[in-house]
């Protein structure tokens, strides 16, 4: 389902679909058959493909899919003069937060509310985050006047069995691919306190110690008023916004979705999943509908009101699956998280660098950390955790009483599942996979998803079709299958057979 949100989104220019959907809502896991994941040739029973265990739901007043809004924090800047060049920008921005510094008093578009102390390093963040910005996704911006909203994922629940059925919910989300969103993870690295009342267009103080604390970017991509898909037209490819409707951040078309399926069905479990940032997306999302079902089933009258007529008759359990997801929290969010009863698996594969983001600038730290065995890829679940994890926490109450932040203080949470694409991660002919050449092949959903369906099988065998792990990368050594195929398949000579399966006619896998 993570990997859907990667192969439906729109990603040439050129097109109107660039940013948005390229298929109707409710195609958007149809591909994904009880056939599609199996090699050609392979004589097997597959279990229920994807699109025969879930659906999208339907709404007259909700798209099922969720947009968000990338890369408006350069708003949280203080105002520089749009004819100067980059170097006087930058000795304008330095030249008003120092002014912050020695008045204590806000910068023109900038909250009172601002921790000035924090300002210049701010800027100093955003400013470092352009090189790596420019150099992931440089020829990827989305939106040029900042008005614009992407496909950022959707809404899912899974098929009945019966009459009042138990239902699972899941809300997707999508990883990173244009320039903006780089932009957020890196440039808006700092913990700032989890907000549901989220101020538009004012600056998110950094996070206290000892309250939770998260991702400044997701928080922002999370909250951020959006323009969402026109519910009226579900067929729509591109599903536009509808001309002249409010914008709604990602967070309440979630608590609306959540509203509206708990009354139509027995929801008794809500599922999030995504990887990279959707991974980071899943797990703040898991946490936010941790709240706020606790709020809708308290035990009070206007609650009890409220719940009047649903078809869901119990709180349902939240669990977060995600995959490569980066740190999103500190540790007073990781606590929170815990206690609010969210479970959690991260699938990690070692030598993953995105695990150990965010807090760019802590990265020295963490690897020193690693050495002494404080490893990001351990579990926070374990019975022999909590107890650290609430020493710590009364350690770091104290200078966040007396009102030292901490900006990159990012810890994880749930049970890890670890995987490898190291040596011994080898293609259908025994050659070891690309996997290992680049850290961006380590991060690959589709590697992902390849090593799963290896663990737990004789001799670590899969049926799992390899030519998928070339969809958008070239992992296969063996280059007489073309990489970067999932958009040109006809093109490039792979045929999608009957039963669901693709296949390189050229040179069939057997």
């Amino acid at each position: 389902m993570a990997q859907a949100t990667y192969d439906n989104l729109g990603q040439d220019p050129g097109k109107d679909t660039w940013g948005y959907n390229i298929v109707p809502a409710g195609k958007m896991i149809d591909y994904l058959s009880k056939g599609y994941p199996v090699r050609p040739g392979v004589q097997a029973k597959p279990p229920p493909g994807t699109k025969d265990m879930y659906s999208l739901p339907n709404a007259d007043d909700l798209s099922p899919l969720i947009y968000a809004k990338a890369g408006t924090s350069p708003a949280k800047q203080p105002p520089v003069d749009p004819r100067a060049d980059d170097k006087s920008k930058l000795m304008n921005q330095l030249y008003e937060a120092k002014g912050d510094l020695k008045n204590g008093s806000p910068s023109q578009g900038v909250t009172a509310s601002h921790d000035h102390k924090d300002n210049l390093l701010d800027i100093f963040s955003h400013e470092a985050a352009k090189l790596p910005t420019e150099f992931i996704a440089g020829s990827r911006p989305l939106f040029n006047d900042g008005s614009r909203s992407a496909f950022m994922g959707y809404v899912a629940v899974s098929q009945p069995s019966g009459p009042d059925s138990e239902r699972d919910a899941v809300f997707v989300w999508r990883g990173t691919i244009f320039k903006e969103e780089w932009a957020a993870n890196f440039g808006q690295d700092k913990l700032v306190p989890f907000d549901p009342k989220f101020d538009q267009d004012g600056e998110c103080p950094t996070a206290d110690p000892h309250k939770p604390g998260v991702h400044d970017g997701f928080h922002d991509l999370y909250m951020r008023n959006a323009r969402q898909p026109d519910p009226s037209n579900p067929g729509a490819v591109p599903a536009l916004p509808k001309r002249g409707t409010k914008e709604v951040a990602p967070r309440t078309v979630v608590t609306q979705w959540l509203k509206k399926l708990q009354q139509e069905y027995n929801i008794t479990t809500v599922t999030t999943t995504g990887h990279s940032l959707g991974g980071a997306l899943s797990t703040l999302s898991a946490y936010d509908i941790g709240l706020q079902l606790k709020d809708m089933w308290a035990d009070t009258e206007e609650a009890k009101a409220a719940r009047k007529g649903w078809k869901t008759k119990a709180k349902p359990t939240v669990t977060a699956i995600t995959f490569a997801a980066p740190r999103v929290g500190n540790l007073a969010f990781r606590i929170a998280f815990r206690n609010l009863k969210i479970k959690q698996l991260r699938i990690c594969n070692v030598g993953d660098a995105v695990p150990l983001l965010p807090g760019t600038f802590a990265l020295v730290g963490a690897a020193m950390l690693t050495m002494f065995n404080d490893h990001t890829y351990d579990d926070t679940d374990s019975p022999g955790v909590a107890p650290r994890d609430e020493a710590e926490y009364l350690l770091k109450s104290v200078p966040g009483k007396l009102g030292f932040k901490d900006r990159w203080d990012y810890h994880h949470v749930g049970t890890v599942l670890k995987v490898r694409s190291d040596k011994n991660f080898v293609d259908h002919s025994g050659k070891p996979l690309g996997a290992t050449d680049t850290i961006g092949k380590h991060h690959n959903l589709e590697v992902y998803l390849y090593l799963l369906e290896k663990m737990g099988q004789p001799l670590a065998s899969t049926t799992r079709n390899p030519v998928l792990l070339n969809k958008s990368d070239g992992i296969l050594v063996d280059h007489d299958y073309p990489a970067d195929w999932w958009r040109t398949a006809q093109a490039t000579g792979y045929k999608l057979e009957n039963d669901g399966r693709w296949q390189y006619p050229a040179k069939p896998i057997t």
